[in-house]
């Protein structure tokens, strides 16, 4: 019995090593092979590209995606929290409360920080 499982688990382990290699491999048969110029240029949209590629984005953006993404992800907690709410009872809006109240001081800590503030930065 105990070889059997092993077998299986060796099995299940070659299976999921073999398959990323064959996606991998797969689309080299299907592409062409042939070397196009504009297809090695930077950008494909037929625009002569001048100067480097390397921009320095503020830090700005990304503080305010990450805050975006993270009170996305609260909204998104919520929507299975309303349709249980009436099951589970006090406890469930204790623990929502909770639960927005963290969201709430980093919102407020951020917001102190100035992280909230945009600021527009032109290039001179």
């Amino acid at each position: 019995m105990a070889v059997e499982v092993f077998v299986k688990m060796a099995l299940y382990m070659a299976i999921a090593l073999v398959i990323p290699v064959i996606a991998f491999f797969i689309p080299k048969l299907f592409t062409p092979s042939r070397y196009s110029y504009l297809k090695a240029e930077t950008y494909e949209c037929g625009e002569i590209p001048y100067g480097t590629a390397r921009v320095q984005f503020s830090i700005q953006y990304y503080t305010f995606a990450l805050m975006f993404v993270i009170f996305d992800i609260e909204a998104l907690m919520m929507f299975p929290w309303a349709v249980v709410v009436k099951e589970i009872g006090i406890l469930a809006v204790i623990e929502m409360l909770v639960f927005i109240g963290v969201f709430v001081i980093g919102l407020i800590y951020a917001w102190t920080k100035g992280a909230l503030r945009w600021v527009m930065n032109y290039p001179e």
